[in-house]
C-alpha cells in the first residue's frame, strides 16, 4: 500500500515492535492513530471486538470513510450512514 503512496498505519496489541524488528514495520498504539479515509480490520482480537462503535468511528476522518471488516466481526448496524462498513 505505501507503494502506491497511502499513509500506513498499523497497531495490533498482541505484537510488539521488537518482534518485528528489521521489517519495517513501525506499530502505533491505538491512542496514537491518526484519523484517516479507510480503517482495515484484519484480525479478530476480542479487544477490537469490545470497541464500541463510537472508538471505530473516531478512527474515520470527519466521521466519515470506510471500515473494511476482513473478519466480519462488527455488527451491521454498528456505524452511521456516513460510514461505510465492508466486510467478506
Amino acid at each position: 500500500m505505501q507503494a502506491f503512496g497511502l499513509e500506513v498505519q498499523i497497531h495490533d496489541p498482541h505484537v510488539t515492535n521488537q518482534q518485528l524488528k528489521g521489517k519495517n514495520i513501525n506499530l502505533k498504539s491505538w491512542d496514537d492513530l491518526k484519523k484517516a479515509d479507510v480503517v482495515m480490520l484484519t484480525v479478530p482480537h476480542q479487544v477490537f471486538q469490545t470497541k464500541s462503535t463510537r472508538e471505530w468511528q473516531t478512527l474515520c476522518k470527519e466521521d466519515k470513510g470506510i471500515v473494511m471488516d476482513l473478519k466480519n466481526i462488527l455488527p451491521e448496524d454498528t456505524f452511521s450512514n456516513n460510514i461505510t462498513k465492508w466486510s467478506m
